[in-house]
């Protein structure tokens, strides 16, 4: 009984890590490189200084830091950021990046796998998510 356990242990660890490998090496967050699968905020305009690559929709950019070299690094993303790209490697939808918390208030709306300055929101961004359709972000605002 004994060995039995420690056997189905070991196979559900390593069903883990082959798991977990598999997904982690798509794209790091946080790295302060914009991989393929990551939303990519930029302290400077035209995809310029310091990053924040995430893959995932942030309600609150708060506590939040640049990385990586450049200009802007180790700065708070909240209201500071000036450029996105959007690097899903998705061909449909896009990140609406909101001027208030929880995907609220004025937006920009990047599509999918561009890259844009932003406008409405540029230096005064508190939120991101991704939506189908720039319709989908002012159906939230």
């Amino acid at each position: 009984m004994k060995l039995s356990r420690i056997v189905l242990v070991g196979a559900m660890a390593a069903a883990g890590t082959l798991v977990s490998t598999g997904v982690a090496s798509a794209s790091t967050e946080l790295n302060g490189v914009c991989e393929t699968l990551e939303t990519c905020f930029y302290w400077g305009p035209g995809r310029t200084g310091a990053v924040y690559d995430i893959s995932r929709w942030v309600p609150d950019f708060a506590g939040a830091r640049f990385v990586g070299g450049g200009q802007g690094s180790g700065e708070f993303v909240k209201n500071n950021a000036a450029s996105v790209w959007e690097n899903s490697g998705l061909s449909q939808g896009g990140a609406c990046v909101h001027y208030n918390e929880n995907y609220r208030g004025r937006y920009d709306y990047i599509p999918g796998n561009t890259w844009r300055d932003l406008v409405a929101t540029r230096n005064d961004n508190a939120s991101y998510n991704y939506r189908n359709s720039v319709q989908d972000c002012q159906a939230q605002s």
